[in-house]
């Protein structure tokens, strides 16, 4: 199994908004956290260790067996091969859904548009990490948006923002209140 890992910043943020997410439910416990595009698992124990249950959802099978590999002793963790977009967000409603990295991938509107605000119907809250800026040219494969237009996707709010930069890339990582559930 190949290795990669978060940036141990990337996950203390996470687990930060996660900590805040959890501190707007009654109980302060978060039961369901969905992984949107989990890709191998680097944040995935993170999720765990916040919430009761985990729906890590990917639409690579190698980058999902990876994730499934990797986790195989964390409890409460269903792996789920599925696209974004193929995925039945409305059968899944969770207290929050997490995304980190995914969204610059997509380039179609429609694509993009249609799952974010079907996970925004289905969670409460949004947590989104995306390079805002780089440090240096950005590949054919990616596109950086401003986080008001990762916030607009969603339809919600940010109640909480921080970002990370690693060697002159940005990344911007946000807790939204999703406007439409």
């Amino acid at each position: 199994m190949a290795e990669y890992g978060a940036h141990p910043s990337q996950r203390a943020i996470v687990d930060n908004q996660l900590q805040t997410a959890a501190s707007r439910y009654p109980g302060r416990e978060l039961k369901q956290v969905a992984e949107a595009s989990c890709g191998v698992g680097q944040i995935t124990d993170v999720l765990t260790s916040q919430a009761r249950r985990v729906t890590a959802i990917d639409f690579t099978p190698t980058m999902l067996a990876e994730a499934q590999a990797r986790w195989d002793d964390l409890a409460g963790v269903d792996f789920q091969l599925s696209s974004r977009q193929d995925f039945p967000w409305a059968e899944h409603p969770c207290d929050v859904t997490v995304t980190v990295r995914v969204l610059m991938h997509i380039f179609d509107e429609a694509d993009l548009t249609q799952p974010c605000r079907a996970t925004g119907r289905a969670s409460r809250l949004v947590i989104t990490g995306e390079y805002t800026s780089a440090a240096t040219q950005v590949g054919a494969r990616s596109r950086l948006r401003s986080p008001q237009q990762d916030t607009d996707l969603f339809g919600g709010q940010k109640p909480a923002r921080e970002t990370l930069d690693y060697a002159g890339d940005l990344s911007t990582f946000m807790l939204l209140e999703a406007g439409t559930r």
